[in-house]
């Protein structure tokens, strides 16, 4: 997506990006990269699925909170859609871990597994 890019003027540095799709770490340090855009394809993939996004509450500032917090639990996929393949479910969990060392490697990974569902 390249969404998840840092935008810098002189001025001030923006973080482009819709809020709701940005990756723990992007909204903690600014960090991005392709686990950024690996996340924003999991939340995507989990709106396709289900019909609603993982993290979901009445203020952006709380969703923000849901996003980077280490005690709230997304609720599966698999839950709410009971037609969802294990693999599908999995995959799409993987895509919105909170640490990016355990989303998938790469989008061609990820693609390659989409590939075997």
């Amino acid at each position: 997506f390249d969404l998840a890019r840092s935008i810098s003027s002189a001025k001030v540095a923006h973080r482009a990006g819709t809020a709701s799709y940005m990756a723990p770490e992007t909204l903690v340090s600014g960090r991005v990269g392709v686990g950024a855009d690996i996340f924003a394809f999991g939340v995507m993939m989990y709106y396709l699925v289900t019909g609603r996004k993982p993290f979901s509450a009445f203020s952006a500032e709380e969703v923000r909170r849901q996003q980077i917090s280490d005690t709230f639990n997304i609720q599966e996929p698999g839950k709410i859609n009971l037609e969802l393949s294990p693999k599908l479910n999995r995959l799409i969990m993987q895509c919105l871990e909170k640490n990016p060392g355990k989303r998938p490697p790469s989008l061609a990974y990820l693609a390659q597994e989409l590939g075997h569902v």
